[in-house]
């Protein structure tokens, strides 16, 4: 265990300063550097950490709930790391599921092959609505289970970095990924898709 205490240190170095130079570099131009930047960046970081023990809790907690409720239809819902935990916790318990801006978990690592095939087959429905640019599904891609419906970009952002006081250079210029994986952004994306179809007033 002593061996590892230095790799562990110098990792933890290393990660804490690239959340630094992360917040630094992708300030506002005109702005000066918030602790919420790299705060909000770190608290991501640890969140995704931790997922997949949190999706473990969770199955632990909800297959004796959906058994204790036969006969009655429960749904999974979730958002971002909750619609990874949700998709599990269906598999595992055959039940609905519905997700915004998942978090597309290796449902093969969580869950037997057999119960994805089961459930599969077993005639639940699993649906995600994902906003098109937002962070998770630009990074890794919808999940292997179930039907993504795809939303509107509900934002866009145009980051800037300050060379020199005089230089300033345009870093990134399209989706908001940050808004775009918000509820708020599923909100409006999933009404601007009512709009769109027509059924707004149905």
């Amino acid at each position: 265990m002593r061996k590892q205490r230095p790799l562990i240190v110098l990792f933890l170095a290393i990660l804490l300063a690239l959340i630094v130079i992360f917040a630094y570099g992708l300030r506002p131009a005109n702005g000066a550097l918030k602790s919420g930047d790299w705060l909000g960046f770190l608290g991501s970081v640890l969140v995704f950490i931790g997922s997949m023990f949190v999706a473990t809790v969770a199955l632990r907690q909800n297959k004796p709930f959906v058994l204790a409720h036969e006969g009655y239809e429960v749904t999974m819902v979730g958002h971002s790391k909750g619609g990874a935990e949700a998709m599990c916790n269906a598999i595992v318990t055959g039940t609905n599921c519905i997700t915004f801006n998942p978090y597309p978990i290796d449902v093969d690592h969580y869950c037997t092959s057999e119960a994805v095939t089961s459930y599969k087959l077993s005639g639940a429905k699993m649906t995600h609505y994902v906003v098109r640019g937002e962070v998770l599904n630009t990074i890794f891609g919808a999940p292997s289970v179930g039907n993504t419906f795809y939303l509107k970009t509900m934002y866009y952002e145009n980051v800037q970095m300050k060379v020199l006081p005089w230089w300033t250079i345009t870093w990134y210029s399209g989706p908001d990924l940050g808004k775009n994986h918000g509820l708020d952004a599923v909100r409006w994306g999933l009404l601007q898709a009512r709009i769109d179809r027509w059924t707004f007033w149905d």
